[in-house]
């Protein structure tokens, strides 16, 4: 055991010898030297070209901080390697903690004017709607040029396309983003604190190639049933008679994807309403023809989501038939019959005592017979008339007073009534 304790204290004496050896033989590290300085010069301006004055400089890994003179002028030395990136940023001094713009050292020149727009600059712009001439480049991932690709100022109407180099110029705003579409090339969207930052320095756009399995949402063009949506609701109430025999209203909200050709594909039920009538609507949109397909704003034809309702309501009981107001017709009035027969006389005997008397029985006295009429001679008689039992029945309408024989006259006019009234004297009847 004491064997085995001195060999490796000794191993570790001979470690230890060596290890001081080769530390004396390694050179000391010497300290790098420091990097030159470079001087700089950097005047801040707004978008109006008025001094921003105040502002805060912090490079980044430093403690110092530079703040700019009445003029917006930054004049400062600091160390800038040319084989590493130094960045630096700018601060307002309302809001020291928030970047407000961050450039790299390197790009600075020796004199360079930077366009930093603060919150107020921003807000008076929009509200001035004021307009700034911006420029830049459009080139693909490659960095080629690209040609006649279009710049527009959304929702103003201004717009442009780039030459053969590439280059642009348009008028934009604060208030409106700018959209940069060129042929086969994703949509870019910029604003314009983009192009006036630092505008001595020619803004390139990079635009990435376009998927061509891509699926737009909003293009230009949206698609279109072939006639419209009013020929789309024929062609609904066309193939689905079923509609009219559902007892509750509902809607069935089908999305699918118009291809390039105008064809339908991947149609989903996006909201549904009763499974029978879900199949339905989704078998329909199916067989749908080919719808004009959707563009893009350079006129290419893209892929397009699109999303269709189908209603579905109970069929309205028909309306009762309106009936014309008839007019009254007047009844004709029955007339009242009685149980006497026409012509008849009412009496108190039975009508089978009543005898009737010939038509023919009374007759107009002759002269002779006139004469052995005899006048009345009771006081209680009308003077001149003639005894009951002495009158000669005459025919119908043909009663006259008695005739009296030729050279003699009726003592009409002494003969009084009881009355005051005078009996006529009666007519001499010629021979």
């Amino acid at each position: 055991m004491t064997f085995n304790l001195k060999y490796i204290l000794s191993i570790l004496g001979f470690i230890c010898c060596i290890c001081l050896q080769l530390t004396a033989a390694l050179p000391f590290p010497q300290q790098p030297e420091s990097a030159p300085k470079r001087h700089f010069k950097i005047t801040v301006q707004n978008s109006g070209k008025q001094p921003q004055k105040g502002m805060i400089l912090r490079i980044w890994g430093e403690q110092d901080e530079f703040t700019s003179n009445e003029q917006g002028v930054f004049d400062f030395e600091a160390e800038c390697p040319e084989e590493s990136s130094r960045s630096a940023s700018l601060y307002f001094p309302e809001n020291p903690s928030r970047s407000a713009y961050t450039f790299q050292l390197q790009t600075i020149t020796s004199d360079t004017i930077l366009v930093v727009d603060g919150e107020q600059d921003i807000l008076s712009f929009r509200q001035s709607n004021t307009l700034f001439p911006i420029q830049g480049i459009v080139k693909d991932q490659s960095g080629n040029p690209l040609a006649k690709a279009q710049i527009s100022i959304q929702g103003t109407g201004r717009r442009t396309q780039t030459n053969a180099s590439g280059n642009f110029t348009i008028q934009a705003d604060y208030n409106h983003p700018i959209v940069i579409r060129a042929n086969g090339m994703k949509n870019q969207t910029l604003n314009i604190q983009y192009f006036l930052t630092n505008p001595e320095i020619e803004k390139a756009i990079y635009m990435q190639p376009q998927n061509t399995y891509q699926v737009y949402t909003t293009v230009e063009k949206m698609p279109e049933f072939p006639g419209g949506m009013k020929a789309f609701q024929q062609y609904v109430r066309k193939n689905l008679p079923q509609q009219n025999q559902v007892k509750e209203k509902g809607v069935v909200i089908i999305q699918f994807i118009v291809e390039k050709d105008g064809s339908i594909s991947s149609p989903t039920i996006a909201r549904g309403f009763k499974a029978e009538l879900d199949t339905l609507s989704l078998n329909l949109v199916s067989n749908m023809p080919k719808w004009i397909p959707g563009e893009a704003d350079n006129g290419n034809k893209v892929r397009c989501k699109y999303s269709v309702p189908i209603q579905f309501k109970p069929k309205e009981p028909e309306a009762p038939k309106k009936v014309a107001p008839q007019k009254p017709v007047a009844q004709p009035v029955k007339p009242v019959q009685d149980s006497l027969a026409q012509d008849t006389l009412v009496s108190s005997k039975p009508q089978e005592a009543i005898k009737p008397m010939p038509a023919d029985s009374l007759k107009t006295l002759s002269p002779t017979e006139a004469e052995t009429v005899k006048p009345v001679t009771s006081t209680d008689s009308i003077p001149g008339t003639v005894p009951e039992q002495e009158l000669i029945p005459a025919p119908g309408d043909s009663l006259t007073h008695p005739v009296l024989p030729p050279g003699k006259e009726s003592p009409a006019d002494t003969r009084q009534t009881q009355g005051n009234d005078t009996i006529p004297p009666v007519k001499k009847v010629s021979e």
